[in-house]
C-alpha cells in the first residue's frame, strides 16, 4: 500500500493516496520504521489537502483529525532526530495552520520547513515545502512565482522528472 500511496501523492491523486494510506494504517501498528514514518508524513499532507478541498464539515473534521495525529507523531519522533524529522514536522504544522486559516502561523512554518530541509540537505523535501508554500501564497493572494520555480529546481536535481512535468503543466 505504501508504494501506491507514495506514487498517488506525488501525482496529485490525493483521494487515492488517502485510500492507500488508510489501508496501510489498518495493516498494523505504526512505529518508527522507515515505512511508517513516510506513510505518516505523506498521509498527513494528503489529508490536510483533502480537508482544504472539502466543503462538508464532518468530512473536513475527519481529515483534520487524521492530520493532527500525524503532527502529534512527528512531535515525538522529532525529539529522537531533529535532522530527519524537524522539516517534516514544520511542514505538517504549516499545512494544519493553513487548513485552520491561521495564515501567519502557516507562513512561518512553511519558511521553517524550507530552511530545515535545506540545512539538512533533504532536497526533495525542500522542493515539496517550496511547492506547498507557493500554493499557499497563491491561495492567499501573495503569489510568489520564484518559490514554484525553486521547487522545480529542487525536483530536477532530485531527478523527479515526472513531478517536474506535472508542475510545469499546471502553471
Amino acid at each position: 500500500y505504501f508504494s501506491r500511496m507514495f506514487a498517488s501523492f506525488w501525482l496529485k491523486k490525493y483521494s487515492k493516496a488517502a485510500e492507500f494510506a488508510a489501508q496501510f494504517r489498518n495493516v498494523g501498528r505504526i512505529s518508527m520504521r522507515f515505512i511508517d514514518i513516510y506513510c505518516t508524513f505523506y498521509e498527513g499532507l494528503t489529508v490536510f489537502h483533502l480537508a482544504r478541498c472539502s466543503t462538508d464539515k464532518v468530512i473536513k473534521s475527519k481529515w483534520m483529525d487524521i492530520g493532527e495525529k500525524s503532527v502529534d507523531r512527528f512531535k515525538v519522533w522529532q525529539k529522537h532526530s531533529t535532522w530527519n524529522f524537524e522539516n517534516k514536522l514544520y511542514l505538517l504544522q504549516a499545512e494544519c495552520h493553513r487548513c485552520a486559516g491561521e495564515n501567519d502561523n502557516a507562513d512561518a512554518k512553511y519558511l521553517a520547513a524550507i530552511e530545515s530541509a535545506r540545512r539538512h540537505r533533504l532536497l526533495h523535501e525542500e522542493g515539496l515545502a517550496m511547492e506547498l508554500y507557493a500554493s499557499f501564497l497563491e491561495e492567499t493572494g501573495e503569489s510568489e512565482k520564484s518559490k514554484s520555480e525553486s521547487a522545480i529546481e529542487c525536483y530536477e536535481k532530485w531527478g523527479a522528472t515526472a513531478v517536474v512535468r506535472l508542475l510545469i503543466s499546471r502553471e
